[in-house]
């Protein structure tokens, strides 16, 4: 179980480092980078517990993407999101944004 424990803050360290690097890029070139940076900002909120910073960074990521045409990306996020919608008991709100990640890999 403490190598269990040791790993995670090992990864969520790795994590962190990348996430300073993602948002300097996020800052100078939002259009390619704030979506991937929010999603992981919302990955790490969900893995917290924090479920409300969670839903507003999915929703961030999803909107961002959509703004710069990012179609597989936006998608991506809309699944995510669906998981953690899943997770916490929200099977209505999860059906909505795992149909509208069918529509947008449609397009």
């Amino acid at each position: 179980m403490e190598i269990i424990i040791e790993k995670r803050k090992e990864i969520l360290k790795r994590v962190s480092k990348n996430q300073k690097q993602m948002k300097i890029w996020a800052k100078h070139c939002p259009e390619n980078f704030q979506n991937k940076y929010d999603l992981v900002e919302a990955e790490k909120y969900r893995i917290s517990g924090n479920k409300a910073m969670a839903q507003e960074f999915y929703n961030k990521a999803i909107d961002q993407a959509n703004k710069y045409n990012f179609l597989a990306e936006e998608a991506i996020s809309l699944e995510v999101a669906r998981r953690f919608f899943v997770q916490i008991g929200k099977e209505k709100i999860a059906r909505i944004y795992i149909q509208n990640a069918y529509k947008t890999y449609k397009n």
